[in-house]
């Protein structure tokens, strides 16, 4: 399995592909050198930039032209609608659920509405329309706190969850890109 950094980037691969070939324009390429958070997060805003270049309109009404996937493995060949719906679309989520997993397993503390993110004209359900934790029904604990209690060693109530994450992401970045390895995390931001 991909570390964090290779399910970011292919989930950026496939996005990037996807708009390429549906949208008959050259794909974004971008290499695989990301070694910080920051670096993914980058990867991400470019990612999303190219995507909004594409025009909408070359990619309407393309449901039916013939797609053809180059990969390592050969050739393959779909309509616009199989490739987004078949192939697109599923790798896509299985890298961003894969990263997701990643995440919950190094310890920080992602739920289903983080991943879900805005679902309709609502906001995730722990969080209020300004992005603040909400607290649970007159018990004056944040819904992060009643979880941190549900899952002893990973968070203390009451701790800074900002401070929290960023240590969680500097751990699975340290196994990801080990001290030991010439180019490690440490050795590019400190």
């Amino acid at each position: 399995m991909l570390p964090l950094a290779g399910q970011v980037q292919r989930a950026s691969d496939t996005a990037k592909r996807a708009a390429a070939l549906l949208g008959g324009v050259p794909r974004l390429s971008l290499p695989d050198t990301e070694r910080t958070f920051d670096d993914l997060q980058a990867r991400i805003a470019a990612t999303v930039a190219f995507i909004r270049s594409v025009p909408r309109q070359a990619i309407e009404g393309r449901e039916d032209a013939e797609v053809t996937l180059r990969t390592g493995r050969g050739s393959f060949r779909f309509t616009g609608r199989s490739y987004a719906l078949d192939f697109a679309l599923p790798n896509f989520f299985f890298h961003v659920t894969t990263a997701y997993g990643i995440l919950r397993h190094r310890g920080v503390p992602l739920e289903k509405p983080d991943y879900l993110g805005q679902v309709g004209d609502h906001p995730p359900a722990d969080r209020n329309s300004d992005g603040d934790e909400r607290h649970a029904a007159g018990q004056g604990r944040s819904l992060a706190d009643l979880a941190a209690a549900d899952a002893p060693g990973q968070r203390v109530p009451g701790e800074d969850l900002a401070l929290r994450q960023e240590q969680l992401l500097d751990e699975a970045l340290e196994e990801t890109f080990p001290a030991s390895d010439p180019i490690s995390p440490k050795r590019i931001t400190k």
